[in-house]
């Protein structure tokens, strides 16, 4: 299976195999690459200040550590092959570093449960045993005993927030790669679940997302020149914001090129810092800037000339 992205700067489709995270001008027999290049909807951008960064068309997200910067490997599971059986490699501490991923359900995601499959290590994960020894985490592909059906926003969310949890993981720093559950073919394997495809691409797709440790943005300067030198709209936002949502559907609707730096624990008071330099005491979000310039929140967004945007 290759997952299919398409490329705005040079206006054509382009491929991702999941397996080995290698990305193909044209549609892959895997194994035989054409071209090796960034993975996903990645391209490599150049500060005002010369320092490279990466930024995502697809979700429209800057990050200044080179994608994918910790190694994702497929396990194939074979039932006549203990190598390939999570509970047995972790028992036997046989990869140490290696952190597992296991195809999870939302009812049983906060949970130590063990369950059938691959859900019969979920007692090591951070719900049993805590961040600093958890060496699994569960990724959900449905609920209520049935597969998601669609990558609806609601199931997007619940995927995003398991995610940050593995970034949580990795960011110990006990870790030097990821190991998900793979076909034959590189993309999710699912046995007890059967989510749609687009649900499984889109787990492939972020794990593609996922950094090594120390590579958190977390300089004001650096946030400083992702607000002055990229095109169209930046915006400082957080998770569960309505006002947010509505801004970026905005922008999107009037095809105005929008980059999102999502507040989190780790980067919130920088990311304040920054707001003050630019609004002294603004606390609200969505904070939109435009051209190095603060330009407010939602409703003076709906005020403005969405086409002098889009520079």
């Amino acid at each position: 299976m290759a997952v299919e992205f398409f490329s705005k700067s040079e206006n054509q489709p382009f491929f991702l195999n999941p397996y080995n995270g290698m990305t193909y001008w044209s549609k892959p027999e895997i194994g035989k690459p054409l071209i090796t290049e960034l993975p996903n909807c990645w391209s490599q951008q150049k500060s005002s200040k010369g320092k490279l960064y990466y930024y995502c068309d697809n979700t429209g997200v800057s990050q200044w550590n080179l994608p994918t910067s910790i190694k994702i490997r497929g396990n194939v599971y074979n039932s006549r092959d203990k190598n390939t059986d999570y509970k047995y490699l972790i028992q036997n501490n046989i990869n140490p570093k290696t952190l597992y991923l296991f195809n999870d359900n939302v009812e049983h995601h906060k949970t130590a449960i063990s369950q059938s499959g691959n859900a019969a290590v979920r007692n090591y994960n951070i719900y049993g045993k805590g961040i600093n020894k958890a060496v699994v985490a569960g990724i959900s592909t449905g609920e209520k005993q049935k597969g998601f059906s669609r990558l609806t926003p609601r199931v997007k969310s619940i995927i995003d927030d398991e995610f940050r949890e593995v970034q949580n993981l990795l960011d110990t720093d006990r870790f030097d790669e990821v190991v998900y559950s793979s076909s034959k073919d590189g993309g999710l394997a699912t046995q007890i679940f059967t989510p749609s495809d687009d649900v499984k691409d889109y787990i492939i797709a972020k794990l593609y997302t996922l950094k090594g440790p120390g590579s958190q943005v977390d300089f004001k300067d650096d946030v400083q020149d992702i607000i002055k030198d990229n095109p169209g709209v930046v915006m400082i936002s957080k998770k569960g914001c309505s006002s947010c949502m509505k801004a970026k559907k905005l922008l999107e609707d009037n095809s105005v090129k929008l980059t999102i730096l999502e507040t989190d624990d780790q980067v919130k008071e920088i990311l304040d810092d920054v707001t003050n330099l630019y609004k002294p005491g603004y606390k609200t979000y969505p904070r939109l800037f435009h051209d190095g310039k603060f330009i407010g929140g939602y409703d003076d967004l709906k005020k403005i000339n969405l086409d002098t945007l889009k520079n």
